[in-house]
């Protein structure tokens, strides 16, 4: 086998092959005897079709099937021998296969691009310490505390306030004209500033149940209702039954309603360590953030392969999707949105590629592997985090590209770590200021 390379770019190799002739005619046989054996022809028992016959009938198969199996198999042996780092899938042509002569082919390769890393030991990264003050507590208590919140009839005779959640009754008019039911709309609201229409919001404020109060509203020039588009109108809102939320007393009894607390004393206890935990995830995180910039500002020139780009474009179309259906939209009202967003997150995609380049060539420098042990916490944790029995986790990285990325992932880590244990401390931004 004849083979000649073509440095394109960094990224790109352009290979060109030739393979002996002997190589096509054993190819060429052994093809033609499987389908000698299985081949049904009007006037030939199995097994008795001549060749001349089944290759006036099947030969432009034939050539197909064992150009593109000869292909693959020489791609394999050359890319291994000549040791390239390839990724994506070869773009195959010019292939010229004639019986009886050598076969010709080209093929263009992605490959992975040779780093020249910088010295990228003794990197800064913000301290990890922190307190959890006794105000955070309180106020994850205080959401808890709104979780279980109930709505009571107001039984004070009193104005609206703020806070409260008041039923209305609207209607639209325009030009004197009445828009919609006679009686309006009913809702009920709560009366927050931010969460309403700040006129809204001022009108009602202050008002009792059974008062009205009218508040001037100008219809979009988008609107769906053409007779209204663009108008002057007014709003005109009664108020009706005031109801206000009351929260359940913090006491023992309620602690012992959220698990196992004996009272609010533990309960604290376990607010302090998740929020402990849920801050040392941020930290951990704006620590490798803090890496990855210092080290793309490190390595700002190199190529990264398109396919590798595309990969994490439509990774991130996926996600993307996957937000957008939770939010409620439409599956199929997705596909044209993404189709504009694409180029949008092309910056963010190369950005990724060449972090995770440099993570991988920090990490073949310094020989860090992913060992059994490492691979198998790995999985453990993406059980626990999703919510999956750690048996479909497992039969999930079974799949050989699943195993991969994970790998990688896991490897990325790996290097991140190593970075940081190495790194210099300093102070963060809100320890300065503070």
């Amino acid at each position: 086998m004849k083979v000649q390379i073509e440095e394109i770019s960094q990224v790109k190799r352009k290979l060109q092959v030739e393979l002996p002739a002997q190589v096509v005619i054993q190819e060429l046989d052994k093809a033609y005897k499987d389908l000698r054996k299985n081949a049904h022809l009007k006037g030939f028992r199995p097994g008795k079709a001549p060749r001349s016959i089944l290759e006036r009938y099947f030969g432009e198969q034939v050539k197909e099937q064992v150009s593109s199996q000869i292909i693959e198999d020489s791609l394999g042996k050359v890319i291994s021998e000549h040791q390239l780092r390839t990724v994506g899938r070869p773009l195959v042509e010019e292939v010229d296969l004639t019986p009886g002569q050598e076969l010709r082919f080209t093929a263009t390769v992605e490959v992975l691009p040779s780093i020249e890393l910088k010295d990228y030991k003794g990197l800064e990264v913000p301290q990890m310490d922190f307190q959890i003050t006794d105000e955070e507590v309180s106020a994850r208590i205080d959401e808890i505390r709104e979780m279980f919140a109930k709505l009571e009839d107001l039984e004070e005779d009193r104005p609206v306030q703020e806070g409260d959640f008041v039923l209305l009754s609207h209607r639209f008019s325009v030009e004197g004209q009445l828009q919609g039911h006679e009686n309006g709309q009913e809702q009920v609201v709560e009366l927050k500033e931010g969460a309403l229409d700040e006129r809204i919001y001022k009108a009602v404020l202050g008002l009792r149940p059974g008062q009205e109060v009218q508040v001037p509203h100008r219809f979009p020039q988008d609107h769906p209702d053409n007779r209204l588009a663009g108008k002057e109108g007014v709003l005109e809102i009664r108020v009706g039954k005031i109801r206000k939320k009351v929260l359940p007393e913090l006491d023992d009894s309620f602690a012992r309603r959220l698990g196992e607390y004996s009272g609010v004393e533990e309960l604290r206890a376990a607010i302090v360590r998740e929020l402990e935990e849920e801050r040392r995830k941020e930290l951990e995180a704006q620590a490798k953030q803090t890496i990855v910039e210092q080290l793309l500002k490190l390595h700002p020139e190199f190529e990264v392969p398109e396919s590798l780009v595309e990969f994490e474009i439509r990774s991130m179309l996926q996600e993307a999707r996957r937000r957008l259906v939770v939010h409620g939209m439409k599956q199929e009202e997705t596909t044209a949105l993404l189709a504009q967003m694409k180029d949008k997150y092309r910056d963010s995609a190369v950005r990724s590629v060449r972090s995770t380049l440099i993570l991988q060539a920090i990490a073949d420098k310094e020989g860090l592997e992913v060992t059994d042990e490492i691979f198998r916490n790995g999985m453990e944790r993406i059980a626990r985090e999703t919510g999956r029995d750690l048996s479909q986790v497992k039969e999930i990285y079974q799949r050989p590209e699943a195993r991969e990325s994970l790998l990688l992932s896991l490897r990325e880590e790996l290097a991140l770590d190593f970075l940081r244990q190495g790194a210099k401390m300093v102070a963060r931004k809100d320890q300065e200021q503070g």
